[in-house]
């Protein structure tokens, strides 16, 4: 499984560390609009065996936001962004045939 995260703060740093230590998945996306901050998120879990990557996304943007998601053939996106961008996400997921995951 292929699982997007959007959201690269500290709640994202702790779901990326759970999904890493879970064994799930085959490969994890983090994206935020900050790239140096899902790079950071992205080098805390890249010893875990999991291939992981980073990417730079607009979350209130569903195009910027399914652009990521066809790139990585994403199978879920899980959104820890605020609630005001929950519409373009949502929308990004469901375009993107993606199951959608929310903690807002």
């Amino acid at each position: 499984m292929r699982v997007l995260i959007i959201g690269a703060g500290g709640v994202g740093g702790a779901f990326a560390a759970i999904i890493a230590r879970r064994k799930f998945a085959s490969k994890l996306i983090i994206a935020d609009v900050n790239l140096d901050k899902a790079r950071a998120v992205a080098l805390s879990v890249s010893n875990s065996g999991l291939e992981v990557c980073a990417e730079s996304v607009d979350a209130s943007s569903e195009e910027s936001v399914y652009g990521v998601a066809q790139r990585h053939s994403a199978d879920a996106i899980i959104n820890l962004c605020a609630p005001l961008f929950n519409p373009p996400i949502f929308a990004a997921a469901l375009r993107a045939g993606c199951t959608y995951i929310d903690t807002a």
